[in-house]
């Protein structure tokens, strides 16, 4: 979906800019070089959200794509702008703002279901995926890992091409003569690669948020009728726990037994786990992450105490030259 109005701070800003700055933003969220608990994270999303915004306003004002169009029409110039709803969905699954999570997590989805869409009436979508996309009927766990690890494989082999092809595109640039029409087709084959990598991370995510979206809602639906999140029940220390026995000759009370476990049955449902984990899934990363803020911090701070003392050793060695060689004692 696209915002009616400029985003104010990229308001006057060409489609290259708005496109550049959301782009950067997006890979430096993707490859975590901001921490989810870094201070400036908030403001820097927030920006990545603004930029891409307006890139949607202006691709819709513009009319850059049409409905009828095959993936030969476009022009190569604008092949990569198919990838701003993508950049936009996954900038706003970094939203940590557990007040905003569900919105934001809502609009990801939206988007990346929108990239995918666009993906598959341009055919760019591979017959596999497109089946799997259109089903249906629900599928076992097993079905579902096959899937995923077909699609990974299929990530990492879009991964090495487009490597193959960015190097190529560096060794015409490097060349002192360029064929004609060859920046071009380079330029269009990246874009391309580009979309196929791109769109396996897209069905990822939007697995992972559908499962996140189930929780989100439950624990939106608790607070809205005033339920605390529910607590995991810990087994009572005091109780001893019991030895169980069957008897074989009870053929029936080994019927019966035999598939009962022989540990305290759960007293929360599956969908109250699920939010049990994930709150406590959410509390690890925010451990584990400052957990590696801290020890960045203790790293900083030995390597200026480390320089400090260095420029001391230096001081002091400087001193001792001064005290032991005398101004104008080499006159003599």
């Amino acid at each position: 979906s696209s915002s009616s109005t400029m985003s104010s701070s990229f308001e006057g800003k060409s489609l290259l800019e708005c496109f550049q700055a959301g782009r950067n933003i997006f890979k430096q969220l993707d490859d975590a070089s901001i921490a989810g608990n870094d201070p400036r994270l908030r403001s820097v999303v927030a920006t990545g959200i603004e930029a891409l915004t307006s890139c949607l306003y202006l691709i819709t004002k513009t009319g850059m794509f049409s409905a009828n169009e095959e993936v030969e029409d476009i022009k190569t110039t604008s092949l990569k702008y198919l990838l701003v709803p993508f950049y936009l969905g996954e900038i706003y699954m970094n939203v940590n703002d557990m007040d905003q999570r569900l919105e934001a997590v809502q609009k990801a989805q939206k988007l990346l279901k929108n990239f995918v869409e666009n993906c598959l009436v341009l055919h760019l979508v591979p017959k596999e995926e497109a089946v799997i996309w259109e089903r249906e009927a629900p599928v076992d766990g097993a079905t579902q890992r096959a899937e995923k690890i077909a699609r990974n494989k299929r990530k990492k082999e879009a991964e090495a091409a487009l490597q193959l092809i960015l190097k190529r595109k560096q060794t015409s640039h490097d060349g002192e003569e360029l064929e004609e029409g060859l920046d071009e087709e380079l330029e269009r084959e990246v874009s391309l690669k580009m979309i196929a990598v791109y769109l396996n991370q897209a069905l990822n995510t939007l697995e992972s948020a559908k499962q996140e979206l189930e929780i989100l809602q439950m624990m939106a639906q608790r607070k809205a009728q005033g339920l605390p999140p529910p607590k995991p029940q810990k087994p009572d220390p005091n109780v001893p726990r019991e030895i169980k026995y069957f008897t074989v000759d009870k053929r029936l009370q080994v019927k019966e037994n035999i598939f009962r476990p022989d540990w305290t049955q759960p007293t929360v449902t599956i969908e109250e786990a699920g939010m049990i984990d994930y709150q406590e899934a959410m509390e690890r990363s925010k451990r584990q992450k400052e957990a590696e803020e801290a020890k960045k911090k203790m790293q900083e701070e030995k390597r200026e105490y480390d320089s400090d003392e260095e420029e001391l050793a230096k001081k002091r060695s400087w001193d001792d030259w001064k005290d032991d060689n005398k101004k104008g004692s080499g006159n003599r």
